[in-house]
């Protein structure tokens, strides 16, 4: 993607919560990236949920969904994946979140893509 955007003229690249900083280093032009955390909290705070739980995609996200979570005052959830086949993910375990939440340690099975 960094190829073709710089093939069809772009002397500069402005990205927005990046899944991996990393992805800046495949441009050789020079890439802005920002990120949408601050306002995306400004906005749940303002909504006032009582019992609120973010819950992270995988492990590799915890760090940014923690600071999301405390930003906010909710409380944080893992959710574990499994991947058994090529595109296919699997929700294996969502663990944390308040003691007493239904639906929290529990196995659950969700297929990514849905089988058809």
């Amino acid at each position: 993607m960094a190829h073709i955007l710089e093939a069809a003229g772009a002397d500069r690249v402005l990205t927005v919560d990046l899944h991996a900083g990393q992805v800046q280093g495949f441009f050789t032009k020079p890439v802005d990236h920002m990120t949408a955390l601050l306002m995306l909290a400004q906005y749940f705070a303002d909504l006032k949920i009582e019992d609120l739980v973010v819950v992270s995609p995988d492990v590799g996200r915890v760090k940014l969904n923690h600071k999301f979570a405390e930003s906010i005052g909710a409380d944080l959830a893992i959710m574990t994946k499994e991947r058994p086949a090529q595109q296919v993910a699997e929700v294996g375990y969502v663990i944390g979140g308040r003691a007493g939440q239904d639906g929290t340690d529990r196995r659950r099975h969700h297929r990514y893509p849905p089988a058809p």
